[in-house]
């Protein structure tokens, strides 16, 4: 009677065993699962990584072909040429061409650009024949006008404003700070006319 009580333990801790082998295979099977859940997650993402790869270089191709044609169709105007460096923008190459950055927009034009701040190394672009364009500074009459104040003190007139009070008072407009914080406004952008304003000195 003994031995069969140790046979009944023997198959009852065997079977334990084997429950406990079930329940790692079913651990196993979700991991396994979920390794191939990832796998093909990664292998899809790499693939659509590859095609945007392949659209941006044959958009990279584009301006290249774009820049050929309109070379050859200006070709009889006996226009120049310019061959883009690394670094370069159509800033960069207006100046050198113009000596002035503002004719980019009559290279872009003429070139065909789409987009004029994306320009590829030894492409080609056409070099129009412009005049240069020359950005002249016009000075406001208001400034022109103002009598100088010469005082420590100044009365506010109708119409008048910090920086106006500062370029007169000082010749320089960004000074309107001293006479804010001299005279403690909160607000400096209102001012009334007729009030008086210390001009520190």
């Amino acid at each position: 009677m003994p031995k069969q009580g140790r046979k009944k333990t023997k198959e009852g801790s065997k079977n334990n065993f084997f429950f406990k082998i079930k329940w790692s295979e079913s651990y196993v099977s979700l991991l396994l699962g979920l390794v191939v859940i990832v796998a093909v997650a990664a292998l899809g993402i790499i693939f659509v990584k590859s095609q945007r790869t392949t659209e941006t270089s044959s958009t990279q191709l584009n301006p290249s072909i774009q820049i050929q044609e309109e070379k050859n169709a200006n070709k009889d105007s006996n226009q120049k040429t310019y061959t883009i460096k690394q670094g370069d923008n159509l800033w960069t190459i207006s100046e050198n061409f113009y000596k002035s950055g503002y004719n980019w927009v009559d290279i872009a034009k003429v070139n065909n650009l789409e987009n004029p701040g994306m320009i590829f190394a030894r492409n080609k672009l056409v070099i129009p024949k412009v005049e240069p364009k020359i950005i002249t500074v016009i000075t406001s009459e208001k400034q022109e006008i103002g009598k100088s104040i010469a005082g420590n003190f100044y009365t506010i007139e109708k119409g008048d404003n910090l920086w106006d009070i500062a370029v007169r008072a000082y010749g320089d407009g960004f000074s309107w700070t001293r006479i804010a914080k001299a005279n403690s406004l909160d607000n400096p952008d209102l001012i009334f006319s007729g009030n008086v304003l210390k001009i520190p000195r």
